[in-house]
């Protein structure tokens, strides 16, 4: 397979049906870096995923990943598999569009439905005036996951974060509310501004590729931008920080003396630094590393670096001793289990730790 395949080598790949699928994680982080790595396939990468999802679905052979759902089938090789699919395109195509065009009525129906409900159920209480949202995507503690818009935008949504997306969204604006921690990559569209809302601060972009982490209850969030150009408005003072490549913004919640989000309520992010990003010996951007299932720890302290953890791993971890909270660590983690984490760490500081459940208890 050449470098950047076609539509038509895709959809004969093993491997990227595997993806499409969701078969085998090699295959399935393959793909997700190819697609970081090379933004300009995006595009490309979504016609062949469409073509495979439509002609399976009209031929009965796979479920959507969307539906997570799975089904055995006889082993066929990618090159029948795919003169198949490509043999069945012209026959099957009318009924596809059928399909889609049911799929997309019913969609239609639900989400205005929807809305009608949302909207006559929303009361003067918001204090944010954010609007009904219709879709949600939520990543729970210990997964990530690959997500398209339906503008096309691509996203990485990091653990224990959610993503909601305005009921007009892509038709009227292209805005969305996060809670969490996601890496875009937008897709261009100069008359509607893709706008990413987050507790005290929006950040408004046309087409680029940057990260947002914003935990409710983190005293510190961050902004970074590897290409394009983003602004980032705090609506607490109207400040707007624009960002060029290679940048981040430091967002600091002054007057926040506790993690809890409800301590965190009458916090104001009015104290921003911008900083250069950060690069591992491997010429990996730090702060998006996560994306590509590593785990970057950079002179964190315990206390600090539990809350990654917790969230990496889906755990509880509890440390009983101050000391043992303010020891420093810099490491780098892929594939290792949470216990096989903590031994590494072990080699740096001692401390003892005891593991029940997803409980784990962390003293000298």
């Amino acid at each position: 397979m050449s470098s950047h395949p076609s539509v038509e080598e895709l959809v004969i790949n093993d491997s990227f049906y595997n993806y499409c699928f969701l078969k085998n994680k090699e295959d399935i982080r393959y793909w997700e870096d190819y697609i970081l790595n090379h933004p300009g396939e995006a595009e490309k990468i979504m016609e062949a995923r469409e073509l495979i999802f439509g002609l399976s679905a009209v031929t009965n052979q796979e479920h959507s990943p969307n539906n997570h759902l799975t089904q055995s089938h006889q082993y066929m090789s990618p090159l029948l598999r795919g003169k198949r699919l490509l043999k069945q395109l012209r026959y099957y195509a009318a009924a596809a569009a059928a399909v889609t065009a049911i799929i997309l009525s019913a969609i239609f129906w639900k989400q205005n439905n929807t809305s009608r409900s949302i909207m006559a159920g929303a009361t003067a209480n918001n204090s944010n005036n954010k609007p009904a949202t219709l879709l949600e995507f939520t990543s729970a503690k210990g997964e990530r996951k690959l997500v398209t818009l339906p503008d096309g935008t691509l996203l990485h949504l990091n653990a224990g974060s959610t993503l909601r997306i305005d009921p007009e969204f892509a038709q009227k604006n292209r805005n969305v509310f996060l809670s969490g921690e996601a890496l875009f990559d937008v897709q261009h569209n100069e008359s509607l501004p893709f706008i990413v809302h987050v507790d005290s601060y929006d950040v408004k972009v046309l087409g680029t590729l940057f990260n947002v982490k914003a935990y409710a209850g983190d005293i510190t969030n961050e902004v970074s931008l590897l290409r394009g150009k983003v602004e980032v408005l705090n609506r607490n003072n109207s400040k707007t920080t624009v960002l060029s490549p290679n940048h981040k913004l430091l967002i600091h919640y002054a007057g926040a003396v506790a993690k809890e989000p409800a301590q965190m309520l009458h916090a104001v992010a009015n104290e921003t630094k911008v900083l250069p990003l950060s690069y591992n010996k491997d010429s990996l951007v730090i702060e998006t590393a996560w994306s590509q299932n590593r785990l970057e720890i950079v002179n964190e302290n315990f206390e600090a670096l539990k809350e990654k953890l917790e969230r990496w791993y889906n755990v509880e971890i509890h440390i009983t001793d101050a000391e043992v909270g303010r020891y420093s660590f810099t490491a780098t983690f892929e594939k290792e289990s949470i216990e096989q984490v903590l031994k590494a760490l072990q080699y740096s500081y001692h401390f003892t730790y005891k593991t029940e459940g997803g409980q784990i208890t962390i003293s000298r």
